[in-house]
């Protein structure tokens, strides 16, 4: 990406190539501008994964935990990893799922 800043020479710029850009590294010095620090912040937390993993058919769920007694679930958003056992999530099971009465 070429970036035009103030006081630029609009000339050079109009008489880029993309040929001339590939080879930009070689003819001219080039430095960042900035850099940022990019935080995502969905929302996201188990209470909110929870629910994918309620999705799983018993056998399925049974070889996503597999023999660990911790599972790590990755949000698709935003990649914060969560790690769960296999009874927090069926205690989180048993209270979303119970029949009202029970």
């Amino acid at each position: 990406m070429v970036s035009a800043q103030p006081d630029c020479d609009e000339e050079w710029l109009a008489s880029l190539t993309d040929d001339s850009i590939r080879e930009m590294d070689k003819t001219e010095t080039l430095s960042l501008l900035e850099t940022r620090l990019y935080v995502w912040h969905c929302g996201c937390n188990l209470e909110r994964l929870y629910p994918v993993l309620a999705k799983l058919a018993d056998d399925d769920l049974s070889h996503a935990f597999g023999d660990d007694e911790m599972l790590t679930m990755t949000c698709p958003r935003c990649g914060a990893r969560y790690r769960t056992s296999k009874e927090q999530f069926e205690a989180w099971r048993l209270e979303k799922f119970q029949p009202p009465g029970v």
